[in-house]
């Protein structure tokens, strides 16, 4: 039986994992359930066992982060308000994140 910290049952991310995890026929159960990114960096930070965070949360020197490949995609969308005049932020957002976002 694999231990993973875990997000509350009615959060998307939980969800999620639930899903692949089943999907892979991995047996697990849940170690602590936290709300937070930084939560959960601060519990595998203490040992309490390992976590899967978005690849956007800062960790600390201390933790290690193994990129998960199988994990479907987080999409992000760039959000403006509707019928608001057009400005070239948007576009200077588009383009920050195409550069510095993987």
């Amino acid at each position: 039986m694999f231990h993973l910290q875990s997000p509350p049952p009615v959060r998307p991310h939980r969800q999620l994992l639930e899903r692949s995890l089943l999907d892979q026929k991995v047996h697990w159960s849940v170690a602590v359930e936290a709300e937070g990114w930084e939560l959960l960096v601060q519990f595998v930070r203490l040992g309490i066992g390992p976590a899967v965070v978005n690849g956007s949360v800062r960790t600390p020197t201390a933790v290690r982060t193994v990129p998960v490949r199988d994990l479907p995609p987080v999409r992000y969308y760039a959000i403006t308000r509707r019928n608001h005049p057009a400005d070239n932020r948007l576009d200077i957002l588009r383009g920050l994140l195409k550069r510095f976002v993987v």
